[in-house]
């Protein structure tokens, strides 16, 4: 519109030169001044025009579509005829580089009315999403000038890896040690030392159960529901040092999540870890799904480390220590099946079960080397139910 304008002010005023006279002399004057009529009006416009800006959710599957709501409100007589949102996106989807990404929309907003827009895209891979709008061009009538509102949104939005529910005949092939200092909170078991409730006598109750103690202060006997204890000496070893892409990360993310979500619901607590920098370890107690999602968040969000295989000796000597706590089965995640890094996995795990579950062959696997007595399962996060059904079957039961 700006170019059409200087256009045809440049032909008013050579009409002006060529042909004076009062008609020519007031359509000078009116089109020179018509911007800053437009900009005062412009100005009450903005003015009068509430913009707001929130976002769904602060975490997101990795695949599902995030949607961002953009709420305008104009208490003004005159409408805006277009209102120009930027968005920007940096995008941490690691070990790839951060991209940065930007997404404009247009919204015409009628006088005295309120508009909800919805934007939404679609992460692709794990990782999280700093999203940020800081302001907002407000167009006049005839789109001639604008007025840069400001908004101030900033958002971060967690990318979740994918979890692949487990049939119920996986779930009943899978068992674990009961022995452990952690109860279920919502199942009952066979253990005196925590009782689980208090409940009314019902017939079948063992007498054995009843608190006479508290049943001789009523008139109806209490039963006391002992506790399940929860194992705690599953140790899944997330090996993100193994990913050279984004796509890398997605698939061990996948299959770690997945299988720690099926050891919750089997109420198996375990221990998540993974490297987090200068051969450190970022480790997680899971004990339920609130504690798997928060574990999971923390890793996608930036905790874990990706810079180059995870093969030091500091990585190692801090893995062997964690080892040392006594797990009786260690599940480590990897991108592919290097053979240094299983052995050295397999040594530092001694009489532990170890099991390595990768997504993808690695790609320079020499066929010379010599095999690994270490159980390796080659599966994707989706085809895990039925690779973990045959493994858990009875071939390898927990100690």
């Amino acid at each position: 519109m700006q170019i059409t304008y200087i256009i045809l002010l440049i032909m008013i005023f050579i009409f002006h030169i060529l042909y004076k006279g009062d008609l020519s002399f007031i359509l000078l004057v009116f089109l020179t001044a018509m911007p800053v009529l437009l900009f005062i009006l412009l100005i009450i416009q903005t003015a009068k025009l509430n913009i707001s800006i929130s976002s769904s959710s602060k975490a997101s599957e990795r695949g599902k579509p995030e949607v961002i709501k953009i709420f305008l409100e104009n208490t003004a007589f005159l409408p805006v005829t277009a209102c120009r949102l930027t968005f920007r996106y940096k995008c941490f989807f690691p070990p790839d580089k951060p991209v940065n990404e930007k997404y404009s929309v247009i919204i015409p907003v009628s006088q005295l009315s309120k508009e909800t827009l919805t934007v939404s895209f679609t992460p692709k891979h794990c990782g999280y999403i700093d999203i940020s709008s800081a302001r907002a061009a407000v167009y006049d009538i005839i789109g001639l000038t604008f007025i840069f509102k400001k908004i101030q949104f900033n958002d971060r939005i967690t990318v979740l890896p994918k979890v692949y529910p487990f049939s119920s005949e996986t779930e009943r092939s899978f068992s674990y040690n009961a022995e452990g200092d952690t109860f279920s909170q919502t199942r009952s078991g066979d253990d005196p030392s925590e009782i689980f409730e208090l409940r009314e006598y019902r017939s079948g109750d063992s007498l054995n159960h009843i608190h006479w103690k508290l049943s001789s202060r009523g008139e109806k006997f209490i039963v006391k529901e002992l506790s399940k204890p929860i194992s705690s000496k599953i140790l899944i070893l997330c090996d993100t040092g193994s990913c050279r892409t984004a796509s890398d990360t997605d698939k061990i993310f996948d299959i770690t999540a997945t299988l720690s979500s099926f050891l919750v619901n089997a109420q198996a607590a375990h221990t998540l870890t993974v490297p987090s920098g200068d051969g450190l370890l970022f480790t997680s107690e899971i004990s339920g799904q609130e504690s798997l999602i928060s574990a999971v968040a923390e890793l996608c969000s930036g905790q874990a480390a990706f810079s180059g295989r995870s093969t030091d000796e500091k990585y190692f000597s801090e893995t062997a220590e964690l080892v040392r706590k006594g797990f009786s089965h260690i599940l480590a995640v990897s991108a592919d099946d290097d053979k240094t890094f299983i052995s050295e996995l397999s040594r530092i795990c001694g009489e532990t079960l170890l099991t390595v579950f990768c997504a993808s062959p690695a790609s320079d696997t020499d066929d010379k080397d010599e095999p690994i007595s270490t159980e390796i399962i080659y599966s994707a996060a989706e085809e895990l139910d039925e690779k973990v059904s045959g493994y858990y079957s009875g071939k390898y039961p927990y100690k």
